[in-house]
This record gives C-alpha cells, sequence and structure tokens, in this order.
C-alpha cells in the first residue's frame, strides 16, 4: 500500500475487541453497531473469534441497537479521535437465525480486504452469535468509516436495508 492510500486509510479506520461470558441457557452475542449521526458506513474488514470448544459462530445483520454492554474502541492511528461503530455485546435466551457461518479449527477468521464481511448502514448492526446456549466468548474488529456516498458508484444504496442491497 503506497503513501497516499496508507493514509486515507489509516484516517477512517477503527478497531475493538469485546468478551461475553456466559450465562446458563442463554446464547451469548457481540455486536458491532453503526452510530453515525450522518451518512456514513461500516465497512467490516476483520472479524476474529476465539472461544474454547466452539467450532463455527453465526452472524447476522440485526436492525438497531443490539446489545448493551459495551466494548473497547480505538483508532487505528494513535491520538485520533474514535469515529462510528460501537462494539455491545450481551446474553438472551434466543437470538436471530444466523445468515453466515464462520467455521473455524481454533480461531475463525475473516481478513480479505478485497471482500469485506459486512457494510452496515446507520441504526443496523452486524451480530456475532455463540452457536450454543452456556458459551462465553470474544470477538475482535476491525473497520472502514466511509461516507455513504462513496458506495453510489457500486449502485449500493448504503442508507436502505442490506437485504435489499442484491436486488438493485
Amino acid at each position: 500500500m503506497d503513501g497516499y492510500h496508507l493514509a486515507k486509510w489509516a484516517a477512517r479506520a477503527m478497531r475493538g475487541t469485546i468478551t461475553v461470558g456466559s450465562l446458563a441457557s442463554n446464547y451469548s452475542y457481540n455486536s458491532l453497531y453503526n452510530n453515525s449521526s450522518g451518512a456514513e458506513v461500516l465497512i467490516v474488514r476483520l472479524l476474529q473469534s476465539l472461544s474454547a470448544g466452539v467450532t463455527f459462530f453465526g452472524v447476522q445483520f440485526v436492525a438497531g441497537q443490539y446489545g448493551v454492554v459495551a466494548g473497547k474502541v480505538t483508532r487505528v492511528q494513535a491520538g485520533e479521535a474514535v469515529h462510528a461503530g460501537v462494539l455491545l455485546s450481551n446474553q438472551q435466551t434466543t437470538v436471530p437465525a444466523p445468515d453466515f457461518n464462520l467455521y473455524f479449527n481454533t480461531v475463525p477468521i475473516w481478513t480479505d480486504p478485497n471482500y469485506p464481511i459486512a457494510i452496515i448502514p446507520p441504526n443496523w448492526s452486524l451480530a456475532a452469535v455463540a452457536p450454543n446456549t452456556s458459551q462465553a466468548f470474544a470477538t475482535s474488529w476491525l473497520w472502514d468509516v466511509i461516507p455513504a456516498s462513496d458506495l453510489m458508484d457500486l449502485g449500493i444504496d448504503p442508507m436502505s436495508d442490506p437485504a435489499n442491497w442484491p436486488n438493485q
């Protein structure tokens, strides 16, 4: 990556991690919520999880803020203000069915920057859900915060429901 593109990426890149404990008969989940007050989308570049005894976890879009306990979020570039994106966690007896599973031997990871795992519009969350009840796990995330208008060139209306994007 040349200096220009590195500086442009670092100016909008965020990272964070969150851990959720286990509670008998409840599913645990972590989520990345786009709390942007403007027209910014989150491009999720990396999603990594660690949990003993689990061979996969599911991901799912959820409308609105999903979770209540906040995780740690920082900029990739030291000393800069935090942009959009809040990491949250919680546990409950039912969770949304995942639309995508990440399978792994020890650590599930999605790290292909050319194919982000998700584009999250404002007031939407991407949830990572443990497949079993009573399961603690941690997730680490890396995302870019970009103006929604940057996606219009791709024919995506980032302010619409993500379920409609492939049909546009």
